[in-house]
C-alpha cells in the first residue's frame, strides 16, 4: 500500500503537540494530540487492512495481528525496559522507582490503560512515572484486539448476504461507534447520575469513577478509532471527489482552524474539546488528499520524517522528560536538551531497530509469538531485579526502605489484647503490672508520633493505648472543624472516660484545619480562633476526667518531600530556612497558646523544633537518618527519635502537682 505522505505529516503535528504540552510550552490542549493519533490509526490500519483484503480476497488475520506486533513491540520494549534501568540510577528508591516497577510489568502485558484506572490522568504525580504515557498504547492495542474480529464478522455477511443484511451491518457498525461515543459523553458530563446507578456504585466504592473508564476503557476510545476508520471503510468514503482544488484547500484550513481551536484552550478542555479535535482530525485526513496550494504544510520532508518517528519520538520524550527533571532544574535550557535528545534518540531507534525489525528478511523470519514471549520475559525479569534492588538503593541511601519509612506500631499486627469502644479501637500495649494508663489520641499526626510514644510509655513502666483517625482532629463531637466519622470522637470522649487514664496525649495536625483546608463560610482567622477554642475545652473536659494532658505539637512542616528527590544521582539535600519553616506553623500554634493562657492553665506542650531545627536552618534528618515520611509527618525513624522528649515531657505532667 502506497504510503500517504500528509497523513505521515499529520502525524508528525499529532506527536508534536504532544511533546508542546508535556514539556509546558504554553500549548494547554495539546494532550489532544493523542486523539488524533487514535483517528490517525484508525484510518491507516483500516486502510491497509482494507488493501490487502482487495489484493487477496480474503482477510489474513494472522498477518494482521504480526504487522501491529513487528510495529510497536521491538520498540515499546527498548524503551520500557531502559527506562526502567536508568530509573534505579536517577529515581528515587521511595515510590518512583516502585510506580515504575509497576508500569513495566504492566506494559508487558499491555495493560497500562487498567493499572491507572482509579487514577484521576491528571490530577496524577506524573513527574513520578516514567512510563505514564504508555496507556495510551494499550488502548489502541486493545481496540484492535477486538477490531481484527470485527473485520472477519464484516467481510463474512457482506459475503453470505444480500443488500438489506449489507446495509443492517453498515448501520450496526453507525450505531456501535455512536454508542461508544455516548458512553464517553455520558460518563463525564453526567458523571454525578451515573456514579449512582447500579454496579457504578460499586466502582465507585473501589476508586473508580465514571470519568476514568471514560478516559481509560477501549471501549469508549473506540469512536475515535472508528472515525479514522470510516474514512478507509468503502461503504463510509465520500463517493464523490472534490474537482475543485481550492475546495480541498477551503476544507483542509477549515479543519485545521477546527484543531486549532480544540488545542489553542480557548474552548473549555473537556469532552466537547476531544469531539472537535476528533472531527477536525478526519477532516484533515479526508481534505489532505485533494489540497494543492497547501500541500508543502504536511507533505514538507522534514515534517513527514518527524511523522515517520512518531512512535519512537512518544515513546521516548516522556521518560526523558521524567528523568531530567529529577537530574536538572525545569529551565528553558533543560526543556531545549530534552527535546534534542528526544529526537536523536528516537531517529536511532527508528532506524537501527524499527526499520530493521520490519525490511531486514532474517529479521522479519522471527515469530510473533517469539517476540510477545520475549518482551514479556524481559518486562518480567528487570521487574523481579527492580523490586531487589530498589529496597537496596533506599538502604544505600538513608538506611531505611519505603515500607520500613511509613510502616508504625499501629499497623503492625496486634500481638496483645485490643480495646473496643464503638468505632475507637487500639491494641494494648504493655502488661498489666503498669503504673498507669496513657493514651495518645488525634488524626495522622498521632499515628506517625506512635512508636516514640509507645516506647517512653514503656520506659515509664505505663500500659500504652494509641487511637488515630486521619483526616479527623480530635476535639469536642459538635466542633466547627469537622470530622468525616463523628461517631469516632464521641467514642473516643466515651473511651477517655471509662478507662480513667493517668495521661492523655492529644496529637493533631492542626495547620491542616486552619491553613489549608478550605471551609467556605469560615475565614481564616476564625478557624485559628476557634481552634485555640476547642483546644481549651479538650483541656477542660479531660480534666474533669482526672486525667493529666500534652498538647504535641506538630513537628516542622517542609516545603519538599525529600523521598522524592533523593536518588543515586543525588544525595544531598539542602536545609530549608528556619524562617520559612516556622512562618508555615506559627499562625495557628500561636492562637492556641493564647487560648490556654487565657484560660490561666499552665499547659505541658511537645515540641520538636529543637529536634530538627537550628540557626541556620531545618533539616528532615536526624542524626544522619531520615526522620519523615512526607513533608509533615514523622517516619517511625523519625518517632522513636523523639523518645527521650516524650518521655521527659511525661515525667513533667505526672510529677507536677
Amino acid at each position: 500500500m502506497e504510503q500517504r505522505r500528509d497523513v505521515q505529516g499529520l502525524r508528525a503535528v499529532a506527536v508534536l503537540l504532544v511533546l508542546l504540552y508535556h514539556f509546558d510550552l504554553g500549548v494547554r490542549g495539546g494532550y489532544l494530540g493523542v486523539d488524533m493519533f487514535f483517528v490517525i490509526s484508525g484510518y491507516v490500519i483500516s486502510r491497509s487492512t482494507l488493501t490487502g483484503i482487495q489484493k487477496e480476497g480474503r482477510f489474513d488475520w494472522r498477518r494482521f495481528y504480526l504487522r501491529r506486533i513487528r510495529r510497536l513491540l521491538p520498540a515499546i520494549s527498548v524503551v520500557s525496559v531502559a527506562t526502567a534501568l536508568a530509573s534505579l540510577l536517577t529515581l528515587s528508591p521511595f515510590g518512583q522507582q516502585q510506580t515504575t516497577t509497576k508500569m513495566l510489568m504492566s506494559a508487558g502485558t499491555y495493560i497500562s490503560n487498567i493499572a491507572l484506572i482509579k487514577s484521576v490522568y491528571f490530577a496524577l504525580d506524573s513527574a513520578s512515572n516514567p512510563l505514564l504515557h504508555l496507556w495510551s498504547l494499550a488502548v489502541e492495542e486493545q481496540f484492535y484486539l477486538m477490531w481484527g474480529p470485527v473485520i472477519l464478522g464484516v467481510l463474512f455477511i457482506m459475503r453470505k448476504s444480500g443488500a438489506r443484511m449489507r446495509l443492517l451491518v453498515k448501520y450496526v457498525l453507525a450505531a456501535t461507534l455512536l454508542g461508544s461515543l455516548g458512553l464517553f459523553v455520558l460518563f463525564i458530563r453526567y458523571e454525578p447520575i451515573v456514579v449512582t446507578w447500579w454496579g457504578f456504585r460499586f466502582l465507585n466504592g473501589s476508586g473508580i469513577m465514571p470519568s476514568q473508564l471514560a478516559f481509560y476503557l477501549p471501549i469508549t476510545r473506540a469512536w475515535e478509532f472508528g472515525a479514522g476508520a470510516m474514512l478507509a471503510t468503502p461503504f463510509w468514503t465520500v463517493r464523490t471527489r472534490i474537482k475543485h482544488h481550492w475546495l480541498g484547500d477551503a476544507g483542509f484550513v477549515l479543519s485545521s482552524a477546527v484543531v486549532g481551536v480544540a488545542v489553542s484552550g480557548w474552548m473549555p478542555l473537556n469532552e466537547t474539546a476531544v469531539i472537535v479535535a476528533v472531527v477536525g482530525t478526519v477532516g484533515l485526513i479526508y481534505f489532505a488528499q485533494y489540497v494543492r496550494a497547501l500541500k508543502f504544510v504536511l507533505e514538507n520532508p522534514a515534517i513527514v520524517k518527524i511523522g515517520d518517528i512518531s512512535y519512537s519520538v512518544y515513546l521516548w520524550h516522556w521518560p526523558i522528560w521524567v528523568i531530567f527533571g529529577a537530574l536538572f532544574s525545569r529551565s528553558l535550557t533543560a526543556t531545549l536538551v530534552a527535546v534534542v535528545l528526544t529526537f536523536v534518540i528516537a531517529a536511532t531507534q527508528y532506524k537501527f531497530i524499527e526499520q530493521p525489525i520490519r525490511k531486514v528478511e532474517k529479521l522479519r523470519r522471527i515469530r510473533g509469538r517469539h517476540m510477545v514471549a520475549g518482551f514479556l520475559t524481559a518486562t518480567l525479569v528487570v521487574s523481579l531485579m527492580m523490586n531487589q534492588f530498589t529496597p537496596a538503593v533506599a538502604k544505600n541511601l538513608i538506611g531505611t526502605t519505603q515500607n520500613e519509612l511509613d510502616t508504625h506500631i499501629v499497623d503492625e499486627p496486634c500481638t496483645g489484647r485490643v480495646y473496643t469502644l464503638g468505632s475507637a479501637s487500639s491494641c494494648w500495649y504493655g502488661d498489666k503490672e503498669s503504673v498507669g494508663l496513657a493514651i495518645l489520641v488525634g488524626d495522622s499526626q498521632a499515628k506517625s508520633l506512635s512508636d516514640g510514644f509507645v516506647a517512653a510509655a514503656r520506659n515509664l513502666n505505663m500500659n500504652a493505648l494509641v487511637f488515630a483517625r486521619a483526616g479527623c482532629p480530635f476535639m469536642s463531637v459538635d466542633a466547627v472543624i469537622l470530622c468525616e466519622k463523628t461517631e469516632w470522637r464521641a467514642d473516643m470522649w466515651a473511651a477517655i472516660k471509662t478507662l480513667g487514664p493517668k495521661l492523655v496525649i492529644v496529637a493533631n495536625l492542626n495547620y491542616l484545619y486552619t491553613e489549608e483546608i478550605e471551609y467556605e463560610i469560615y475565614s481564616r482567622a476564625k478557624l485559628r480562633v476557634s481552634w485555640g477554642n476547642e483546644t481549651v475545652k479538650t483541656i477542660k473536659r479531660i480534666k474533669s476526667f482526672g486525667s493529666k494532658l500534652i498538647i504535641a505539637e506538630p513537628p516542622p512542616k517542609f516545603s519538599r518531600d525529600f523521598r522524592s528527590q533523593v536518588s543515586l544521582f543525588n544525595k544531598s539535600f539542602a536545609l530549608e530556612p528556619f524562617a520559612q519553616v516556622h512562618e508555615r506553623l506559627i499562625s495557628t500554634r500561636a492562637a492556641e497558646r493564647r487560648a490556654i493562657t487565657a484560660y490561666g492553665q499552665s499547659q505541658i506542650f511537645i515540641n520538636f523544633d529543637d529536634m530538627l531545627c537550628s540557626r541556620t536552618g531545618c533539616s528532615q534528618f536526624i542524626n544522619g537518618k531520615l526522620a519523615y515520611e512526607d513533608p509533615s509527618h514523622l517516619s517511625k525513624q523519625g518517632s522513636l527519635e523523639m523518645i527521650n522528649k516524650i518521655t521527659g515531657a511525661i515525667h513533667l505532667v505526672l510529677d507536677a502537682k
